[in-house]
């Protein structure tokens, strides 16, 4: 029982000691509360209760906020510990003016990052941090701490440093004061390892703007900017005194810091005392002070070697206040490569402060053993060309690329500080090439010509162009970003085929002249083809005329045309003047109604094909004629016999409206008449016989005139015959003739008269249907002549 109690009182001391210290403490000044654990998701509110919470070589991590008051300022640190803020920005610590910050006790070690410490006031040293162990502070700004005391107990506005410092790196100091010495701060008899990538600007000391180092050892202030700092009395930016060895500063610019007591010395860097101080590849410009304006040596060891001091041949009685070694310096140096160079095309611009000279000669060196400071300001400028105006240092060297926009020759200008270096840069007259873009389009249209120029690649603005076509010369063209164009419409004369184009560029003062040509391709005339109607019978001639013009208008002249007419090719005949025709024969056996007519253009070299069509209109016609026998070859005086009519069609159409008429001739007397087609009447009156036909188709309709012998001689008989159709049928007529002999004295009955038959021709009298009226009927008699014996 016992033994069990024991080990639970153990396991309570332990469960104790594991709440009150840990290796990781949070602190939070808005969510926090110092009777919280110290996690993160209980942190404490005081930074003073975080560093007494935490373990030996804990960390305290510090939310974004401000700490101020009670508990986070006037705090001693008396173990190892690091101290890290969420940002540099946003974890602020804040003196009120009345407070100091952190104290360091000798002995322990302690790593500050990420923070801003602000308004620290102490009436001792180093109002931020008073260093007496071993510290490392990083990324950390110091703005506005004041050290205010009786000397010696002023030191330090921000930091006092007494112990060992091993690195201050990418820290800021700002606005921080020191009634005596260190404005930012003061390494006094103490050991800083390295200073990197820090900004000291407007701190304010008697001695020692910036830094002061009394008596002490700083290895290494490297890559810092020092700007603006005050020493009241000397040493604008850094001081070191009393032995102090300041044994590197690399890189490093100081820009208008000042010592303005009327003795005041050292405007940027003093020694007093057997200091020590190296400085290498640092820049100084505009710093200020009685004595020294950039460094001011008492009775130390100063090596200031290669280093800028904002002009290439430095006014050392200005810069220098006793014994410094500066015999060798930074040498700005500016070439163009190349120096000659075309319009548009571009030269790079080197400025170099890689070269060392020593008042004779400049040399040039590997920037890897040391250079300016990075981001020197470089501005250039030209009375050719505006180009990049500003430039920073990388590795001792600044680049800008110049692009010709003018021909000329004039200096390049580059200046740092207060050097200006040049360097003569030849700008030709640029090179050009114009193009032409290919045109193709037929007469009489209008085309658009374009030239291209460029110089190099770009555009050319200026001069003019001019286009010769063939021997046609037309008016200068400006360019506008490379381009001219022109509109022109091709002669309506020209025929088809390729016409060279010509661009000349003119040229400027800035440009040289430049040629080039293509083809305008001159293609083949659109044609249109009329082609009027025609009108005619089976048989007839009738004339196709197709007229032909190009697009312009203007009378095609030379091809062919091919003339077909229901689908069958009539002929081909070459065109005159725009016209083309043909004289063809309808063919007797087609019959009335449209027939398609098309005239197709070949086209030519000069013109396209085209294409057209019409109507042939064939009217009806037909072909009429008679035959004639008779049924008594030999008839006497006093015989009837019959005349037989047979009216024939060979077409190729229907006649229509035939009527055929004759008289009979007195001698013979009319016994009757039959048709088997149409109509027949006589008319005793006139003793006409009328046979009317309304449609007479391709045919032998028959009329049969029976007649009798009343006396002997010869009788004619003539017809007449007309048709509303046309009649094609265009011989004459021939009368039908009968002999009637006389009756022999034996009385005998038999009449002898020759047997005929003949073919009569219809006259031709008919008459087109379409628009006309039939025309009147005429009436037309044989005429019967006795011969008595």
């Amino acid at each position: 029982m016992l033994v069990l109690m024991v080990f639970i009182g153990l396991c309570v001391v332990l469960t104790a000691s594991s709440v009150s210290a840990a290796s990781t403490v949070y602190v939070n000044a808005t969510g926090g509360n110092d009777a919280n654990t110290g996690t993160s998701d209980s942190p404490y509110q005081t930074i003073a209760q975080g560093i007494s919470g935490v373990d030996e070589n804990g960390t305290v991590y510090i939310a974004n906020g401000v700490y101020n008051g009670t508990g986070n300022t006037n705090i001693t640190i008396d173990h190892n510990i690091s101290i890290i803020g969420q940002s540099q920005t946003g974890t602020i610590i804040n003196g009120t003016g009345t407070n100091w910050i952190f104290k360091i006790l000798s002995g322990v070690t302690v790593n500050i990052n990420n923070l801003t410490f602000t308004n620290a006031t102490t009436t001792g040293n180093g109002a931020a941090i008073h260093n007496s162990g071993t510290l490392a502070v990083g990324d950390c700004t110091f703005t506005g701490n004041i050290a205010t005391g009786s000397y010696p107990y002023d030191f330090g506005g921000a930091l006092y440093n007494d112990g060992t410092v091993t690195n201050v790196i990418g820290c800021t100091f700002t606005n921080n004061t020191a009634s005596s010495l260190g404005g930012a701060f003061l390494n006094y008899m103490g050991t800083i390892n390295n200073i990197t990538g820090c900004t000291f600007t407007n701190n304010i000391a008697t001695a020692g703007g910036a830094l002061y180092n009394y008596g002490g050892t700083i290895t290494t202030v490297n890559g810092c900017n020092f700007t603006n700092n005050t020493a009241t009395g000397a040493a604008g930016a850094i001081a070191s005194y009393n032995g102090g060895i300041t044994s590197n500063v690399i890189n490093c610019t100081f820009i208008n810091n000042a010592a303005k007591d009327i003795d005041g010395c050292g405007g940027a860097i003093a020694l007093w005392n057997t200091g020590t101080l190296n400085v290498h590849y640092s820049s100084f410009v505009n710093n200020t002070a009685p004595q020294g304006n950039a460094i001011y040596n008492f009775d130390g060891s100063v090596n200031a070697k290669d280093n800028w001091w904002g002009s290439n041949n430095p006014v050392w009685t200005i810069l220098i206040s006793r014994s410094v070694d500066h015999s060798t310096w930074l040498y700005m140096t500016m070439n163009a490569t190349p120096n000659t160079i075309n319009n548009t095309q571009s030269s790079l611009i080197t400025v170099s402060f890689n070269n060392r000279y020593n008042g004779a000669t400049v040399i040039a060196f590997d920037p890897s053993t040391g250079h300016i400071p990075d981001g020197t300001l470089v501005t250039f400028t030209s009375t050719l060309e505006s180009f990049n105006p500003m430039a920073t240092t990388v590795n001792g060297i600044a680049t800008a690329l110049f692009t010709a926009k003018h021909a000329g020759t004039d200096y390049l200008n580059a200046n740092t500080d207060d050097q200006t270096v040049s360097t003569l840069l030849t700008v030709n007259q640029g090179p050009t090439v114009t193009t032409v873009g290919g045109v193709s389009s037929y007469a009489g249209q209008n085309v658009t010509l374009t030239a291209n120029v460029d110089c190099h690649g770009n555009p050319v603005n200026e001069g003019t162009v001019t286009f010769t076509i063939g021997s046609t010369t037309l008016t200068p063209v400006t360019i506008t970003n490379g381009l001219a164009t022109i509109n022109w419409t091709i002669p309506t004369t020209w025929t088809a085929g390729n016409y060279t184009i010509v661009a000349d560029y003119s040229g400027s003062s800035n440009y040289l002249t430049s040629t080039n040509g293509t083809n305008l391709t001159v293609t083949p005339n659109p044609t249109a083809v009329t082609v009027g109607g025609v009108s005619g019978y089976a048989g007839h001639n009738v004339t196709f005329t197709a007229d032909l013009v190009d697009s312009n208008g203007n009378p095609v002249t030379d091809g062919q045309v091919t003339f077909r007419v229901n689908n069958t090719n009539i002929g081909t005949v070459d065109v005159s003047n725009g016209v083309a025709t043909l004289q063809w024969t309808i063919p007797t056996n087609w019959t009335a109604g449209n027939y398609n007519v098309v005239a197709e253009y070949s086209g030519s070299s000069n013109y396209l094909a085209s294409i057209n069509s019409t109507l042939l209109t064939l009217q009806p016609s037909s072909y009429l004629y008679l035959n004639t026998t008779n049924s008594n070859s030999h008839p006497t005086v006093g015989d009837t016999f019959i005349l037989t009519y047979k009216l024939s069609n060979s077409g190729p159409d229907n006649a229509t409206n035939v009527i055929m008429s004759f008289q009979v001739p007195a001698g013979l007397e009319f016994v009757n008449a039959t048709v088997d087609n149409g109509t027949v009447t006589y008319n005793p009156v006139n003793r006409t016989v009328t046979w009317t036909l309304t449609n007479v188709e391709v045919g032998d309709p028959y009329l049969y005139l029976t007649v009798k012998a009343l006396g002997s001689g010869s009788y004619s008989i003539t017809p007449t015959i007309t048709s509303e159709t046309f009649n094609q049928n265009n011989d004459p007529l021939t009368p039908f003739s009968i002999s009637v002999q006389s009756q022999n004295n034996s009385n005998s009955n038999t009449v002898n008269a020759a047997s005929t038959t003949k073919t009569v021709p219809m006259q031709t009298t008919g008459m087109p249907i379409a628009g006309l009226v039939l025309a009147i009927l005429a009436v037309l008699g044989g005429v019967f002549t006795p011969r008595k014996k």
